[in-house]
């Protein structure tokens, strides 16, 4: 922004990534046989799967464990987020592996933000009475303090933290590739290193 002309800086707010997926109809959107998203529009499938992650009044802060989530609950998630995609004849066969890996992208983003809420709204107030409230308005409340009295009480977790802070100092590489999906650079680097076809 140019501060001379008098213009102020604009700031982002909360909806400023806001997915845009499913708003204007089913989206189109290419899979491999192993069910792994190799479209363009996998970025806003992600974020869109993000904004999932994130509303607890969708998808319950707890269990802690992902895998403890009851078969009704995934049913529903998974339904939600296949509502949203206009399948391909040739994917439809490969939808049980689809689903295991938008859940299991799904699950990622959970425990991202998880963590990210324990950092700042948890981790600073640890003793003090003000670890009970979550400014994120995302978060429900008595989802929130059963969260803070899972983390003040489970002995395990603080070794798991533990576990993790050392591991994290471990970390060498971090992931450079932006939005673009591992499987989507997997796909580009096959089709430009391919050797030409001759007849």
């Amino acid at each position: 922004m140019n501060y001379e002309l008098g213009q102020t800086q604009k700031k982002r707010g909360r909806d400023y990534d806001k997915p845009k997926w499913g708003k204007s109809g089913k989206e189109s959107i290419a899979f491999t046989e192993d069910g792994l998203c190799v479209d363009p529009k996998d970025a806003q499938l992600s974020r869109y799967l993000g904004s999932l992650a994130k509303n607890s009044r969708f998808l319950p802060l707890k269990p802690i464990d992902w895998r403890l989530h009851d078969d009704t609950t995934m049913d529903h998630v998974w339904k939600t987020i296949y509502d949203t995609i206009d399948w391909r004849p040739e994917d439809v066969p490969n939808i049980p592996k689809i689903r295991l890996v938008m859940l299991q992208r799904l699950s990622d983003r959970c425990r991202n933000y998880k963590a990210s809420l324990k950092a700042k709204y948890y981790t600073p107030y640890v003793g003090l009475p003000e670890r009970f409230l979550c400014g994120d308005d995302r978060v429900d409340r008595d989802q929130w303090r059963a969260m803070v009295n899972y983390w003040d009480t489970d002995p395990k977790n603080k070794v798991r933290c533990k576990k993790n802070i050392e591991s994290r100092k471990r970390q060498k590489m971090n992931h450079t590739g932006g939005t673009k999906s591992f499987a989507r650079h997997m796909a580009d680097y096959e089709v430009n290193t391919r050797p030409p076809f001759f007849l």
